[in-house]
């Protein structure tokens, strides 16, 4: 009995999917088909889970700080720009590397 109480739970957790086929490939979907899962659910999740949320933030902003200029991910990320710069030098980069407008 508590199987199939386990087996229902899950079949309406499961995202649903229209008849236009399956949703496009997200990494947190959502419910909803082709719908990401929403912010505060994914943080609870995390939480319960014991992961270090603001750590892993910083980790992830100092990963592509080196790959891409750090006003633009900033910008993508929600991080204030003077934070990125920080990672940058914590990443070991410099503000040298970027290519000088064009005039």
């Amino acid at each position: 009995m508590e199987q199939s109480r386990t087996c229902i739970s899950y079949q309406q957790q499961r995202p649903l999917v229209d008849a236009a086929g399956p949703p496009p490939a997200l990494l947190f979907p959502g419910r909803l088909a082709g719908q990401p899962i929403a912010y505060t659910t994914l943080h609870n999740r995390l939480r319960a889970l014991e992961i270090p949320i603001k750590e892993a933030c910083v980790a992830a902003l100092r990963q592509l700080v080196p790959q891409a200029p750090a006003p633009v991910v900033a910008d993508a990320l929600g991080f204030h720009p003077t934070t990125a710069a920080r990672q940058v030098t914590n990443a070991g980069g410099t503000w040298s590397r970027y290519p000088s407008p064009r005039s």
